[in-house]
Parts: structure tokens; C-alpha cells; sequence
């Protein structure tokens, strides 16, 4: 008997059509590469994966969206529910390059920043006659502040990787969450300290004060250093409470 999962994840795919996002599903969840550009993907294409991560069983819920404008609308009603997303260019295809920059903007203007995980991928890594370099596809990772991937749907170098890391991330977040929850009592007052986090990131007396460069960095340094951002929850509610009694 197959047991349940521990988790249940629901990401989204989204890039230009033809970036190969349909191929790149397929490898992952089949582990063969199939051929599907030919056919590009109308509305909405699902498909489901188990992984094993830190011995825990994490079910990932994918649903591939239209790259096609008309089909966009559709892909935004997937946004809110989705806890990541893998965001794919071709790289033989400059101008779904050019595009991930207004992907990234409808991604942001419809979820919550603190609670997304993201991927990006540059696919068909293993053509010859690619356009976009890899430095390209790293300098564009760092603007959006995001992991970057090198992938083939013919190969299958980095799919899995980038999987597993998405969804690593996105447990990361959930265990975050679950901290927060312990000492916040609404998700109104766990938004308002996740903001004060970051307000605080160029604070001298900030405990993550070592790796505040960006908004990544700090969040990575919190999730690698649990009982510090404990310690400073406290400390910021206990500031709070003394203002509130000088008041």
C-alpha cells in the first residue's frame, strides 16, 4: 500500500511556448525525453511527482500554463494557490529571454514575495546554435534575485536539480512559516515582522548582520540560523510591548 505523502506542494510552470516547458515536465515526472514541440500546450497541462526529501515524502502537484497571451489570464488564477514556481526560456531564443522580465513582474503583481519560491530555467542547454550564454542567464538570476539552472530536456542535466531545490526551498519557507506561527497570533502580525525583518537588514545590531547584502542573503542566513531568528522575534516583541507601555 502506497503511503501519503507529508507534504503536498503545488508549483507552476511558466515561460514563452516553445521554450520547452512541456519537455521539461515530461523529463522530470517520466524521466524520458519526449517531443512535444510540435504541439503547444493550451491552457492548462497537469501532471504529479514524489520525492524523497530529508527521508520526508513531498508530493509536487505541476501545472504546465499556455505561454500564450490569450492563455495568460488563465495562468494568474493559479498563482495565489501556487508555492513555487519554475520560471523557462529557450536559449536559442532570445526573446523568451527578454520575456522573463514581464514573467517575473505578473508573478510578483499576483503573490505575496515572502511566500513564493522561484526557479529560473535556460533550456535546451545542449543546442549548438544557442543565443543566450549562460553568463546571460546568471546576470538575469541575479536581478531577480533567483536560483538559475541550466537545463535539457534531451539530457536531462539539471531538472532534477532544479526540482529539488524549488521544493527544498519551499519547505525551508514552510518551516519558517510554522516558527512564526508560534509566536504570532494572525497572518496579519507574521507579514508585519517579516517586513520589520527586512527593514531592519542594514541594522548593526541585526543577528544576521553578516550576510545582509540583499533580501536573499537574509533570507537564506534565517533559514539557516532558526534559533537566532527566534531569539530576535522575541526581542522585537518584547521592544514592542515596552513602547506600548510608554505610550
Amino acid at each position: 500500500m502506497t503511503s501519503e505523502p507529508e507534504m503536498i506542494f503545488k508549483i507552476l510552470i511558466l515561460g514563452e511556448n516553445c521554450s520547452g516547458k512541456e519537455c521539461v515536465l515530461r523529463r522530470f515526472v517520466e524521466n524520458k525525453f519526449i517531443k512535444t514541440n510540435l504541439l503547444a500546450t493550451i491552457g492548462i497541462d497537469f501532471r504529479a511527482k514524489t520525492l524523497n526529501i530529508n527521508n520526508q515524502e513531498i508530493k509536487l502537484k505541476i501545472w504546465n500554463a499556455a505561454g500564450q497571451e490569450s492563455f495568460r489570464k488563465i495562468a494568474t488564477q493559479y498563482y495565489k494557490e501556487a508555492d513555487g514556481i519554475v520560471i523557462i526560456y529557450d536559449v536559442t531564443d532570445e526573446i523568451s529571454y527578454e520575456k522573463i522580465r514581464d514573467w517575473a513582474e505578473q508573478i510578483l503583481s499576483n503573490t505575496q514575495q515572502e511566500k513564493i519560491s522561484m526557479v529560473l530555467l535556460g533550456n535546451k542547454c545542449d543546442m549548438e546554435s544557442r543565443t543566450v550564454t549562460e553568463d546571460m542567464g546568471n546576470k538575469l538570476s541575479e536581478e531577480l534575485k533567483i536560483c538559475y539552472f541550466e537545463t535539457s530536456a534531451l539530457t536531462g542535466q539539471g531538472i532534477k536539480e532544479a526540482f529539488e531545490k524549488l521544493t527544498k526551498d519551499i519547505m525551508k519557507k514552510r518551516e519558517m512559516k510554522k516558527i512564526f506561527e508560534t509566536y504570532f497570533e494572525d497572518d496579519a502580525s507574521y507579514h508585519k515582522y517579516i517586513s520589520l525583518l527586512f527593514q531592519n537588514l542594514k541594522d548593526k545590531k541585526f543577528p544576521f548582520n553578516d550576510m545582509k547584502k540583499s533580501k536573499k542573503d537574509l533570507i537564506k542566513n534565517m533559514e539557516n540560523n532558526i534559533n537566532n531568528l527566534i531569539n530576535y522575534i522575541k526581542e522585537l516583541k518584547v521592544k514592542e510591548n515596552k513602547e506600548e507601555e510608554d505610550v
